[in-house]
């Protein structure tokens, strides 16, 4: 077997590297069973948030913002009936929901998750190329796929969408658009990186796109049901304060230490301004996908309030480039552990430090071919380009 490109072997330290992802991507499929064996230890009854997604287009408008009502009509089918399950989405998310009307749960649970996958496995493939399945086989994407999560829907939307901002902006805008629709806050900085980069068009395509929706929605829906949903955001955000968690955002790293009060608003607030500044330094500097879509995903982490484990999701295609192709070590190890985390808000702030483009000085340069693949270079056995 050669192990050289052309005159320059290959560096131990590279296949050492490879060693290392092999060992985590099998302990990711480890870790993928185990998920596995819980969510189908109460069969028939599943621990699935896709419950809610299912009751939701049954619900009278009325009463869709209702935490009681939304809980008591799952009853049925979750394993823990008496925790809460709200409808926390906007109205405009029930246009999408729709088809689910006509589908048993079951079937439904088993379409949504083969679609979901299929749209995220191809978004990935235009980020990592050939590798694209090492992103499904990550701990993070196993729990959406499991508990039947929009993420997949999102994180294969947004992938895309970073993919074709420079050549195709307004098919871009359009995709963003409508899921702003779907999920506004893992977009809430979206329009920001839109403007400091200079991709007018799509902001104009997704600005246009979203408030479409939005209007449709506030004909089809009425302005009592929009009126409802900023209340409904309040008391999910009292339900979750009230458990014991640990999400991936700065707030969740706070509850892990004990801070509370002006100690937790200073983190937080500091976790929010270095993912707007991660945010705009990435677009003014790069053009390059994976580093702009971990701008991105790292940046909501570090804003919003509430994130779970199965929010990684969004990242995984960044996290394949960059631990099979990121520019240096710090980026490599940063990728790995965004690649295996669970449920560890310190990787957020690792995403953090690793995606800050200072290191190394990112390069304006055009996107590289979608389906390019990873591996070493001829130049010092690194990364592929």
């Amino acid at each position: 077997m050669d192990i050289s490109q052309g005159k320059k072997p290959v560096r131990i330290a590279w296949v050492a590297w490879i060693t290392v992802v092999v060992l985590a991507v099998l302990a990711s499929v480890w870790i993928d069973l185990g998920f596995l064996r819980t969510v189908t230890a109460d069969w028939p009854k599943f621990p699935v948030d896709f419950a809610v997604f299912w009751t939701a287009p049954r619900i009278p408008l009325s009463r869709i913002y209702d935490i009681e009502t939304m809980t008591r009509a799952q009853d049925w089918i979750v394993v823990n009936p008496a925790d809460p399950r709200p409808y926390t989405y906007p109205p405009t998310f029930l246009f999408f929901l729709q088809p689910l009307r006509a589908m048993p749960f079951m079937p439904a649970f088993l379409a949504w998750v083969a679609v979901g996958v299929v749209a995220y496995a191809a978004a990935a493939r235009m980020i990592v190329g050939r590798v694209w399945p090492l992103a499904l086989v990550s701990p993070a994407v196993m729990v959406a796929m499991l508990t039947g999560q929009v993420t997949l829907f999102v994180a294969a939307g947004l992938t895309a969408a970073v993919v074709w901002l420079p050549a195709r902006p307004l098919l871009a805008g359009v995709l963003l658009g409508v899921l702003a629709t779907i999920k506004p806050q893992g977009l809430v900085l979206v329009p920001l990186a839109l403007l400091v980069a200079g991709h007018h068009r799509a902001l104009i395509a997704a600005l246009v796109t979203g408030g479409a929706i939005g209007l449709a929605s506030l004909w089809a829906h009425g302005i009592e049901v929009w009126m409802q949903w900023p209340g409904m955001l309040d008391r999910f955000s009292q339900i979750i304060d009230a458990k014991t968690w640990i999400g991936i955002t700065p707030k969740a790293v706070t509850r892990l230490i004990g801070l509370e009060g002006p100690a937790q608003l200073a983190v937080m607030a500091a976790g929010g301004a270095l993912g707007v500044w991660l945010v705009v330094r990435t677009f003014r500097k790069t053009l390059d996908p994976a580093e702009r879509l971990l701008a991105l995903t790292t940046g909501y982490y570090l804003i919003t309030p509430y994130a779970l484990m199965y929010e990684l999701a969004l990242v995984q295609p960044a996290a394949v480039a960059m631990m099979l192709g990121g520019r240096g070590p710090l980026r490599r190890v940063a990728g790995l552990v965004a690649f295996t985390a669970i449920t560890r808000p310190l990787a957020t702030f690792m995403l953090a430090l690793c995606a800050l483009p200072v290191w190394p000085q990112s390069r304006a340069a055009a996107p590289p071919k979608a389906a390019a693949p990873l591996g070493p270079t001829a130049q010092g056995g690194g990364p592929g380009k």
